[in-house]
């Protein structure tokens, strides 16, 4: 049970920093695809949170992305409360 939580938290945060990345790159999901040699569907999938993708895979999308491949890995930060 603790191993699918941990792949399912990771899945989301690395699909999440891709997304944020590709944004920032003015990229389109087809462009990423076409750019790591996969489909656009699979780019969805991956920026949903549906897999946890392999290393090779991070790998060519930092690479596409033009980031450490770190920067795909890094937890959000907490959000800070408000002063009341």
């Amino acid at each position: 049970m603790l191993l699918s939580m941990e792949v399912e938290f990771w899945s989301r945060v690395i699909g999440q920093n891709v997304w944020v990345c590709r944004k920032a790159a003015d990229m389109t999901q087809g462009q990423l695809a076409e750019l790591i040699g996969s489909t656009v569907p699979s780019v969805s999938r991956l920026e949903s949170g549906g897999h946890l993708p392999s290393l090779a895979t991070l790998l060519k999308v930092a690479e596409a992305l033009g980031v450490s491949p770190c920067r795909l890995l890094e937890e959000p930060k907490p959000k800070k409360k408000g002063k009341p």
